[in-house]
């Protein structure tokens, strides 16, 4: 009875374990190696289709092929440590983590071959996306990015369709429901699983089928409980980086986050312990027993051979090193230089390999410096304790104490530490300042008149938005409309194409929108600019360009027309979705402000952002985390956050650093933004109006 408790201490301690190694070291060797990889660009990071493009390589194909092995076979080998210990646990048997970690490796055998790219779609996308039992470490969720929802929202067929994928996902996974048990506890393919997973459905009485139902139905609900009761919980994998403790420590909203997101991690842990539990018991009672790898088996004896070989080796290099008795010699004759020296060639060998490697030291030496004084003040008041509060404090001043300086200097070392100390904490926890102060941009003008349309930026200059955000595309004559769809079906019900019509037909249309009792017509650039030099206010335009057909240098001289002509460059500020629209407008004007619209991102963010020669990065907002933010701070790159709608989000974004809300209801950024500004006053380093423009930049 006794073993059939411990199973919960010991998955809890396994998860514990296993998470502190993926945030520590997996997730940043991982990051790491796609940034060396993308470092052959033209910087640490790519968006958009680009990223795509950058793994069609060779060397992209195997980085692609190893980051699908790596990340699939982390996502089975902890499902497999959780289920053997659960099995165990309910057959009152013990079971050692190591045991279950070295069972769990057997496991592996399930996605090789011409399976993994089936398991990585499986386990890696289709269980997160679904969030339904099978909660992992690596990839706790997915979703599907808020812009094609929000798309998708705006017609009765969009909603149509988003309510069919929904009940396809949760059905699908609901059907498939014990394919991760079968090929973990019988050690199957994921085909074999599938075909296995159809029978067992079949064996189940109508009564388990009934209870399994009743379990997803209070699955979802919950689901929706926890996270409505935690909409704070927003950090996400890649934030428990290096800035982890400088967040902590500086800022009182990241540990709001930090606590909401453990407790979200806990509540969905505990709830698919719970489900699994019940899972594992009812797969039991029909045949499906685990399947375990002895040690005298042939596939036990290949891993302790492995095991041997990679031991041996690392021993027969030490022992080699320890020969070299020439060296030895010298380094204990000059200890000072030889310890120099090893620091030094580290430093620059390391520095090669993790160009902020200043980043990742200071954090270790500030924590390591905090153990340190604890110890001390622990020893100070109980001069015989010996434990962990003092383990830092205890070896640090042994050593210490050995050294010749120290015995003569003990002062002057202690000095000079806690000059060095406080200088490392003054570089880690300098805040970052911010370019500019928070915008609020209208997206498509405002939702309170058909969007695109005069009426909708007027509403915005009401709100007093800072910008209005348009779309402008050419029409069939070559002048710049003011239109988002390349078609013109859902605010018009015309099935044609803009880049079809003249100017004239189009401004002929009656715009409407579904729910909406309002109607508009198609403005050009040029008219809606004249109106809103007609009103009160300095609202600008966030002009989106729109190219179709390989016609960005056609679009980019025509607006660039328009602008100038009508006086209106220093309220205008320009972005893209098409890079090649970006680089002609900012090589034909680079004092404006250009900006590239980003619906997705992989790598990491550091200064060599400006070798794609943009000003601003407009982020669609699931791309947003703090790590992000953390990382265009320190590379001075403002992001504007789209397309936010919802008031508490919008707080959450400002306070993670966001530089602009570009949303449906500015009434509502403005707001948010004007109580941010009286709580957190800061310093921003331009304080002018309208977008940033240095004295430089005018000679």
């Amino acid at each position: 009875m006794r073993e059939k408790g411990k199973w919960l201490g010991k998955l809890i301690q396994f998860e514990i374990l296993y998470r502190v190694c993926l945030y520590l070291f997996v997730n940043p060797l991982l990051s790491q190696l796609l940034r060396l990889y993308l470092s052959r660009a033209r910087s640490g990071m790519t968006f958009n289709s680009d990223i795509v493009m950058r793994f069609l390589s060779l060397p992209g194909i195997f980085l692609a092929l190893f980051y699908m092995l790596v990340g699939t076979g982390l996502i089975v080998f902890e499902f497999s440590v959780i289920l053997h210990l659960i099995d165990k646990g309910q057959c009152g048997e013990p079971l050692s983590i190591r045991e279950a970690c070295r069972q769990a490796l057997f496991s592996l055998k399930g996605i090789r071959n011409l399976q993994l790219p089936f398991c990585t779609l499986y386990f890696a996308l289709f269980l997160p996306a679904a969030h339904l039992v099978y909660i992992n470490a690596l990839i706790p969720r997915l979703r599907v990015p808020e812009f094609v929802i929000g798309e998708l929202r705006l017609t009765l067929s969009g909603r149509l369709l988003i309510s069919a994928f929904w009940l396809g996902l949760y059905g699908l996974a609901i059907f498939l429901l014990f394919v991760p048990l079968l090929m973990i506890f019988r050690r199957m393919k994921l085909s074999q699983a599938i075909k296995q997973n159809l029978r067992l459905w079949k064996q189940l009485s109508v009564k388990e089928q009934g209870r399994l139902a009743l379990g997803c139905g209070f699955w979802f609900l919950a689901e929706l409980l926890v996270v409505d009761f935690l909409p704070k919980a927003l950090l996400i994998n890649s934030d428990f980086n290096r800035y982890f403790l400088k967040n902590l420590i500086l800022s009182p909203t990241f540990r709001h986050y930090l606590m909401q997101s453990l407790l979200i991690q806990l509540a969905f842990f505990l709830m698919s312990l719970g489900f699994l539990y019940f899972l594992v018991r009812l797969i039991r009672t029909h045949g499906v027993v685990m399947m375990e790898e002895e040690p005298e088996s042939e596939e036990a004896e290949r891993l302790n051979e492995a095991v041997s070989r990679v031991r041996g080796a690392t021993a027969a290099g030490v022992r080699k090193i320890q020969s070299w008795e020439g060296l030895h010699r010298w380094i204990s004759r000059h200890p000072w230089i030889s310890g120099l020296t090893l620091i030094i060639l580290l430093c620059f060998g390391i520095s090669e390999i993790f160009p902020d490697f200043m980043t990742l030291l200071l954090p270790v030496i500030l924590v390591v410096s905090a153990l340190y004084f604890l110890g001390a003040i622990v020893t100070k008041l109980r001069p015989q304790t010996s434990g962990k509060l003092n383990w830092v404090y205890v070896r640090l001043h042994g050593w210490l104490s050995g050294r010749r300086v120290y015995q003569r200097h003990p002062w002057m070392v202690r000095v000079l530490l806690t000059l060095m100390v406080m200088y490392c904490a003054d570089l880690y926890l300098r805040p970052l300042s911010r370019e500019h102060q928070p915008w609020a941009i209208g997206h498509r003008g405002s939702a309170y008149a058909v969007e695109n349309t005069i009426e909708a930026v007027r509403q915005a200059a009401i709100a007093h938005a800072d910008y209005a955000e348009i779309d402008v595309q050419l029409s069939a004559d070559g002048i710049p409309m003011v239109y988002h769809d390349p078609t013109l079906t859902r605010l018009t019900g015309v099935n044609k194409k803009v880049e079809d019509l003249t100017a004239e037909q189009l401004q002929s249309l009656t715009l409407s929108t579904e729910g909406q009792y309002v109607k508009g017509k198609i403005p050009t650039l040029r008219q809606l600019i004249q109106t809103m030099k007609t009103w009160e206010g300095e609202t600008g335009l966030l002009i989106e360009l729109k190219p179709v057909n390989d016609n960005q240098a056609e679009l980019a001289e025509k607006v660039i027309d328009v602008v100038e002509s009508e006086d209106f460059a220093a309220r205008s500020i320009f972005m893209s979705l098409d890079y090649e629209a970006v680089q002609i407008l900012q090589r034909q004007r680079p004092q404006w402000w250009i900006g590239y619209c980003v619906y997705g991102t992989a790598g990491e963010m550091d200064y060599r952002i400006w070798n794609w020669n943009i000003d601003f990065l407009a982020v669609e907002e699931s791309q947003i985390s703090v790590s992000f933010l953390e990382q265009a701070g320190r590379a001075w790159m403002p992001v504007y956050v789209w397309t936010v709608d919802n008031y508490d989000k919008m707080s959450n974004y400002l306070d993670m650093g966001v530089s602009g809300l570009i949303t449906n209801y500015p009434d509502l950024a403005r707001e948010e933004i004007d109580d941010y500004m009286q709580r957190y006053p800061q310093y921003y380093q331009y304080q002018g109006k309208g977008y940033p423009i240095y004295e430089w930049e005018t000679e």
